[in-house]
């Protein structure tokens, strides 16, 4: 009797993933979430740092008072509140002299002074409180996204199987974004990332949704808080985005032009010393998730497993050297890359050159690959949306534990010995792994759907 209860139960999950393998593929992703949020919950209930460590501290209502950015963007203000007529010397005096990590660009200092015109007060608590809602907002639309991948790749009305993994994706999306470490740990650092992971899940809606202007102002807001997002400029120049790359520009040149209003040319221009000396330098503590963080554990130059809070690695030629031309080649093959046609594929390029602008600097800290958890859902929707002809079998595999390394902690590979360095920066090696399949979306190589359900035409939802 057993035997064939046993099998009518196996006959109807059969049926149903035959007739249901979005869905099927979908409910994987769960899968895949709840090892994650178990082994996050392992971690925090034996004391350790993980997503659900520090999730339970905002549920609680935990006062956090962590300064990662705020400390010293305090302290640059207060120095130029200090010293208003000395244009050129905040970074000689703050970074060089007192050394204090203040590399963020002056225009970042903007909305903080924004608040302060506003007779807000600042301080770490208030900034941290401010981060918990751009944090939840941020999660949220991942989940939007989730939404939103199915309507805009498939051409036609949906299928009830591809409602159902619609919904699932849009659910768990929302969820994996709060599991995700390098996308919740700047919230509980203080971090500024917090606010630039937002605003670059604000711009992948905005451009799903065909507002190419709109995700060129989101665009630009981010290049005040991270200046490396202005190759965005190159990039749309290139591929013709041209209501991107306006609105980009306009919103850039406003930004810097209230900067400069603000805190002088000379601070703007004292910057690039900033800039030149992290290129040359770089960080070699385990965290920085670079070429040239992979670079300086291999030559051991610098501390690994302590951060220098006002410390840098010695110069050293052949890192230097390496990591500029890890530097170039990224941005080289992301600027020559030949995309093929169609709307979702100018989508997926978009986001590539995100993740190569983010890989190819010097100093990447974990909490800067915020980035990859809406990527990984975009991903994850084109994967479950080819089912049942979801490509090679080990590509999903790979995406699958590209994920699980780079949404866990894994901090105890910091003490992986001799050439094993290079586990330490597994952030990395998801991320580059992250890349390659952007790579062969935006190329064609993989991820087609199945016939009779063709991609939109190019400019279809410009």
């Amino acid at each position: 009797m057993s035997n064939l209860r046993s099998k009518a139960v196996a006959g109807r999950l059969s049926a149903f993933v035959a007739g249901s393998p979005r869905t099927s593929v979908a409910l994987v992703m769960y899968a895949l979430l709840a090892c994650v949020l178990l082994i996050s919950i392992v971690l925090a209930l034996t004391g350790q740092q993980s997503a659900a460590w520090i999730l339970r501290g905002m549920v609680s209502g935990e006062i956090l008072d962590a300064a990662d950015s705020w400390n010293v963007m305090i302290v640059a203000l207060e120095w130029l509140d200090a010293h208003p007529a000395a244009d050129g010397n905040l970074y000689r005096e703050v970074f060089f002299e007192q050394q204090n990590k203040f590399q963020y660009a002056p225009t970042s200092l903007v909305p903080l002074d924004a608040l302060r015109m506003m007779g807000v007060k600042l301080t770490p608590v208030l900034l941290n409180d401010l981060n918990r809602v751009i944090l939840i907002a941020g999660a949220l639309g991942v989940g939007v996204l989730g939404w939103l991948v199915p309507a805009r790749l498939l051409n036609g009305p949906l299928d009830a199987d591809t409602r159902r993994a619609r919904l699932l994706l849009s659910v768990a999306a929302a969820g994996a974004a709060l599991l995700f470490f390098p996308f919740i740990y700047g919230y509980h650092i203080g971090q500024l990332q917090v606010w630039i992971n937002a605003l670059f899940v604000a711009a992948c809606i905005a451009w799903l949704s065909g507002h190419r202007a709109t995700t060129g102002v989101l665009i630009g807001l981010v290049c005040m808080l991270k200046p490396q997002f202005g190759l965005f400029l190159i990039w749309g120049a290139l591929r013709r985005e041209w209501r991107f790359t306006a609105a980009l520009l306009a919103t850039g040149t406003l930004g810097l032009a209230l900067s400069v209003m603000l805190y002088g040319f000379g601070n703007h221009l004292a910057y690039l010393e900033v800039l030149s000396f992290l290129s040359r330098h770089g960080e070699s503590y385990w965290a920085n998730q670079s070429a040239n963080g992979l670079m300086q554990r291999i030559f051991e130059n610098g501390e690994i497993h302590n951060f220098g809070v006002d410390a840098f690695p010695p110069f050293h030629p052949v890192i230097y050297a390496g990591s500029m031309l890890v530097t170039v080649a990224f941005l080289a093959g992301i600027f020559r890359l030949r995309r093929g046609e169609g709307e979702v594929v100018a989508f997926y390029d978009f986001m590539l050159a995100a993740l190569v602008f983010t890989a190819a600097s010097p100093i990447a800290w974990e909490h800067h690959y915020g980035i990859l958890a809406p990527i990984f859902v975009v991903i994850a929707s084109v994967w479950v949306l080819a089912a049942p002809r979801s490509g090679p079998v080990w590509l999903g595999v790979g995406l699958c534990l590209a994920f699980f390394i780079a949404a866990l902690p894994l901090w105890g590979l910091q003490y992986a010995p001799g050439i094993l360095h290079v586990l330490m920066s597994h952030l990395y090696l998801a991320a580059l792994f992250v890349l390659a399949a952007l790579w062969g979306l935006v190329t064609g190589r993989w991820g087609r759907l199945p016939p009779g359900v063709p991609s939109r035409a190019a400019g279809e939802a410009a």
